[in-house]
């Protein structure tokens, strides 16, 4: 992989990392808007937290980053998927091993610079 095509992958990575980032305070309002309260399981394991005896902000956090992580991870692989769709880096270039000369459209299979055999 060519350092420009490693970095046109990296960006795409950071921005979908950046929309997965920005987009789930939204899904946390979304969901419980929609559920009406607390998703399913949270209290229980807000409260069995508390029990073995886990500081109470831990214990909220800890059952917020379960729950949350996974559609947050989603939303990251979706938009890199988007964004790798819509933002394809360059066509790969065969070139020659010896000249470096770029090989397209060749009459026979050998180098037009230097005649290295393909």
């Amino acid at each position: 992989m060519s350092t420009k095509a490693l970095l046109h992958s990296l960006w795409l990575g950071a921005v979908a990392t950046i929309l997965g980032v920005v987009l789930e305070p939204a899904l946390k309002v979304v969901s419980w808007q929609m559920l009406g309260e607390l998703p399913l399981g949270y209290k229980e394991l807000h409260r069995t937290l508390l029990a073995v005896g886990l500081p109470s902000d831990l214990a909220i956090k800890i059952p917020s980053t379960i729950i949350y992580t996974g559609p947050t991870l989603a939303i990251c692989l979706a938009a890199y998927v988007c964004l790798v769709r819509w933002f394809p880096g360059e066509p790969a270039v065969t070139r020659c091993r010896k000249c470096r000369q770029v090989l397209q459209e060749l009459s026979e299979a050998r180098c037009p610079e230097c005649g290295e055999a393909i």
